[in-house]
Parts: C-alpha cells; structure tokens; sequence
C-alpha cells in the first residue's frame, strides 16, 4: 500500500531554478565577455561597454533559461542548464571554427548547416552528461575557472595600461600667432600605398592622382614615407610633430596611448586653438580607439553614418565570432561624402571661426566598399578567403575608386572654401607582400617599402604654394603647415622608420634595410 507521503515525493516536480544551474547559466552568459577583455586587456580602450553588453546579455539568457524551464517543468533544471552551456559555447565560438565570411551564399548556409549540427550534438551530449551525479560539480567548476579566471587574468594586466612611458612629443616654441587663418583639412587614408607601390604590386597606375591634386594647388611627394607600420602609432607621430615611439622605453599598451591625441591632446590641436580654431574630429567609427567619444569641450565630432542596427567595435568584434557574424555586420563609418556635409553643416553654423578638420577615412584599408565601377559593394566584404591575386586586384580597385572620391571631395571644399588648406596623405602602405606572423629578421626592404611608403600632398597657403615636400616623411607635416601659417621657416627632421609587433618589441630599421625612397 502506497502511503500519501510516498506518492507526493514520487509526483513531485523538479524545481523551477535553483542556484547551480543559475550560477551556470550566469557563468556562460559571461563567458566570452570575460575571454574578450583578457585577451585583449592593454588593447581594449572602453572595457566598461563590454561589461555592460555582459550584464544585458547574461540578464536576456536567464530570462530565456526560466521561460525554457516553464516549458520543460518535469525536466531537471540541471539538465537544462547543460543544454545552454553547450549552444552557449557552440555560439560564441562559430567563428573561430567556421568563416563569418563565407565566400558565397552558398557556403555561408552549408556552414550555418554544419554549425547546427554540431550545435544539435554538443546540446545531446550535454544532457545526457547532466544524468552523471559529478556533472553539476564539473560545470560549475569548469566555468568559474573559465570566466572568473579570465576577469581575474584581465584585472591582473589591465593596471599596465595607466603606466609605463608615453608618447613623446614637440618640446619646441608654439607656432603663433599665425598671420593667416584658412580652414585646414586633413584627409588621412587608411592604408593608401604610395603610388609606386600600388603600381608594383597590383598593377594599377595611379599616377593620374598626384597629378589631378597638382592641378589644384598641391604639393606632392613620390618618396615620403611613415615612420610606423601601424595607424595608431603613426597618427600619433604625426600630430606629435616627433617620433612619438622610440625604442628604449616602457611602453605597456597600445591602442590606448593614442586615444588622448586623436581627442586633441596633442601639440597641433593645441597650437590651432590658441589660434582660434575649432577642432573637428571625423572619425571612421569602426575602431575602438579612433572614435567621437573621444573629444570633449569645444572640440566637436562628425558623427559617423550608422543606424540602431549598425555598430563598431568592440561590439562588431564578438558578433563577428558567431553565427550572425556571416551574414555580414554594417559597420559605422565615415566617409568623404560625410565628412564634407558635416564640415558645411558646421561652417553655416560659424562662418568667422576657422577650423581644423581631420578626418580618416577607412578606405582602401578593408573592408572592401567598391565594386569594379566604383559603386558600393552591398555588403562590404573583408576577402578573407580571398587568393593573394584577388587581395590584389580588390586593393587596386579601391585605392582607384577612393581617389576618384577624394578629388570630388577636394572639389567641394575648394568652391566655397577656395583659401583652404588640405592635406592628402595615409598613415601607412599596403600589406600585400606578407603576414603579421612574420619576424623582423625576416623583413625585406621590398616589404618595409611597401609598408612605409605613403601618400603625400599638401595644398599650402599662396604664400608658401612653391614649397617642394618632396620627400617629407608625415612627422613633418605640421611643422611644415603651422610655420607657414605662422610666417616661420621649420625645423625639420631626418627620416626614420621603426618596426614594431607588439609595442614592447619596437625597434629602429637601420639605414641598410629601410626601403629605398
């Protein structure tokens, strides 16, 4: 005879939750946030975002676990929770196994196919683990050293960020007052090789470029060259007026040095406003450390062209590691067309006061925006799974679609603003020749001379429009453009070119391997 006690433990149902399995759901949600900031913790420049897209991620999965657990009452919550654990880390980590960009539709859902069915398996197995007594200790264990591991190897590292040596800059006498004042724009292009180099390596002659921004008053350079290898080093080289980054110091991070400087913390923005300008910041918006929040004050920013939907990093980074990522994800950007209705939005507004303008355009550096006939490519891709020909030919193409731009954006300003000063250059060449993995001692000069080599033109004011910059390596540009401003002759620097992969291996390339000019 069954007893009433008997048969209410025997029909008694699982609990709704219980806190293992929302200690494991908890734990899951965070995971790839934590792995993101670890990895890149001297890199990352807004860790708080991440944490906050964390929190709102982690919030989303437990309401999804509890209504799951409404739906599947007899089921142990264990159980449940094993199942989330598995999608979870098939989710997160698509993109690590899988292309997010497929090269065809057609490849995209046979990977989308795959990954369910990994997914279907990996959630199978999960639960039928989540029977075993040791499964819920395993879990637990396995993601507290997985997630909390990863914050604590974050909050270990990231202190080094706040320390070690900065960037240096010009130490010299201001360059005012200037005796003129003409708008100054500074159209910097990501990765744009010089025209030798676009030339030799893809076989497209751009030449007609140099000579199209000579008809409008420029001054061109067919040798000047970066003194870094990467953007943010060489921008920041740039408006420092220095060789910002020399071996010898400690440098601890990255990224995050060049943020105050690209906000206006530098000697060139300084000198322009003791003169009465008003910086403005034209930002791609794709990079985590070149972005509009970054200025402050009366430093204002042309806002990126985006929507709800669009986004930059560090957002785009983890959704490029799942599924979602293959679809393709719109990137906030700016672009000439924008830049320049922003710079007349903002000269209606105060037509007396001059302004200096700088803004980077993310092109011909990836993503790829042009299809042959300069129209815009819907999406844009990243040619992962392009051949090195391909890489070669899409690169051609958008280094001679993006000057057709620049030209016309060189026009607008010039009709209303026929005085301005505008400067034409990249921040580096062209990564055609070689990989990242590379060692120093494995660099060519061929490689260094596609790397370094930049573009160069600067439009200068009538009085100083006969001044040759042939050769002028950009740590030069603003000497040359604020002592003209201010009647001076500059002080002018020697080239030099540095090698760097991570910023603590920084070293000088000697004069008998830096490329030829």
């Amino acid at each position: 005879m069954t007893t009433r006690a008997g048969t209410d433990a025997s029909t008694r149902r699982p609990p709704l939750v219980d806190g293992w399995s929302l200690a494991i759901i908890g734990l899951v949600a965070l995971q790839p946030f934590a792995s993101v900031l670890a990895e890149n913790a001297l890199k990352i420049v807004h860790p708080e975002e991440v944490l906050r897209d964390g929190v709102i991620w982690t919030v989303l999965v437990t309401i999804a676990f509890v209504g799951l657990r409404l739906a599947t009452r007899s089921t142990p919550p264990l159980t449940v929770a094993a199942a989330f654990v598995a999608g979870s880390l098939s989710f997160w980590n698509f993109g690590r196994f899988l292309p997010y960009e497929p090269a065809t539709p057609a490849n995209r859902w046979i990977a989308i196919a795959l990954w369910l069915l990994v997914t279907t398996l990996l959630v199978v197995l999960a639960v039928r683990l989540a029977t075993l007594a040791a499964a819920r200790t395993f879990l637990v264990l396995l993601l507290a050293v997985w997630t909390l591991g990863s914050f604590a190897l974050y909050a270990t590292a990231r202190p080094a960020v706040a320390s070690g040596d900065r960037p240096t800059s010009y130490a010299g006498p201001a360059f005012e007052p200037f005796v003129e004042r003409p708008n100054v724009y500074w159209l910097m292009l990501d990765e744009h090789a010089r025209s030798d180099q676009v030339r030799r390596w893809t076989g497209v002659d751009n030449s007609w470029f140099s000579d199209a921004l000579t008809d409008r008053g420029f001054s061109t350079s067919e040798s000047s060259q970066s003194g870094y290898l990467f953007t943010h080093l060489s921008l920041t080289s740039t408006l420092a007026m220095e060789y910002a980054f020399t071996p010898g110091h400690d440098y601890h991070s990255e990224y995050p040095l060049a943020v105050p400087f690209l906000a206006g913390d530098n000697p060139v923005v300084e000198t322009f406003e003791a003169n009465g300008y008003r910086y403005v910041f034209a930002p791609d918006g794709r990079f985590e450390w070149a972005r509009c929040s970054s200025t402050r004050g009366d430093r204002t920013c042309i806002d990126p062209i985006g929507g709800a939907l669009v986004t930059g990093e560090p957002r785009s980074n983890l959704m490029r590691s799942t599924p979602i990522g293959s679809f393709g994800i719109d990137s906030v950007h700016n672009d000439l067309d924008s830049v320049v209705d922003g710079v007349e939005t903002l000269r209606a507004d105060d037509p007396a006061r001059p302004l200096f303008v700088f803004a980077h355009i993310l092109s011909p550096h990836y993503p790829h925006r042009y299809e042959q006939d300069c129209s815009e490519r819907q999406p844009w891709v990243e040619g992962l799974w392009f051949s090195g020909p391909e890489r070669a030919a899409a690169y051609g193409n958008e280094v001679d679609c993006v000057d057709h731009d620049v030209v016309r954006a060189v026009d607008r300003l010039l009709v209303d603003d026929p005085n301005a000063v505008i400067i034409v250059q990249s921040d580096h060449g062209s990564s055609l020749t070689f990989n990242w993995s590379r060692p120093y001692e494995e660099w060519t000069a061929e490689n260094f001379a596609e790397r370094f080599g930049v573009v160069n033109a600067i439009r200068l004011p009538g009085s100083c429009r006969d001044r040759s910059i042939e050769g002028e390596p950009l740590v030069n540009t603003y000497r040359i453009v604020l002592a003209c401003l201010a009647g001076t002759e500059p002080d002018l620097l020697e080239t030099r070119t540095f090698f760097s992969g991570p910023i603590s291996e920084l070293r000088e390339v000697p004069s008998e391997s830096a490329p030829e000019r």
